[in-house]
């Protein structure tokens, strides 16, 4: 078994991050290493991925992420720096970030091993993880809890759900 993870709002939480900035670095520019600094980024890790890291192997564990998503285009660079600062590094095998679709990532390492597990907020990356890749398990982590469904895939609130569905 393999999870692929995506960051944003999956493992990290961003609205705590544009909170922390407006308090710490109010003048920086979002998106810019220098709205960093000073922060505790370990601790916008979300509880509930947190303890899934804990309960499994960090073998099974790779997080994927892109410089493209909700609230912004970002520069790789950025992206690889608030994932170093995160230190979330020590709980998995594996972090790729790419420039901007995951796909061409994810259908790769899912062609190494036969039982993957895809985990991201982003409808639209669902839906082309649902599209473009037959045979992976897609999870969509919904944590506003609006009970969002995306046809294909399995929708959960938390990662406290994710045992119970694999």
């Amino acid at each position: 078994m393999k999870y692929l993870l995506d960051f944003d709002r999956t493992v990290f939480d961003m609205e705590g991050l544009y909170k922390a900035i407006d308090r710490h670095n109010p003048d920086a520019v979002l998106g810019s290493v220098e709205s960093l600094e000073g922060i505790d980024l370990e601790g916008l890790l979300f509880p509930d991925e947190i303890e899934f890291f804990n309960t499994h192997p960090k073998e099974q564990m790779e997080i994927v992420s892109s410089g493209f998503g909700l609230t912004g285009q970002w520069e790789v660079s950025y992206q690889q720096k608030k994932i170093e600062l995160s230190g979330v590094a020590k709980y998995v095998n594996a972090i790729h970030v790419v420039a901007d679709s995951k796909i061409s990532t994810i259908k790769r390492i899912a062609r190494e091993c036969d039982d993957v597990t895809y985990v991201d907020d982003h409808p639209e990356n669902v839906q082309n993880a649902i599209q473009h890749i037959p045979g992976l398990s897609v999870v969509y982590l919904d944590r506003t809890g609006k009970g969002v469904q995306i046809a294909g895939a399995t929708s959960i609130t938390s990662f406290a759900e994710l045992d119970a569905i694999i």
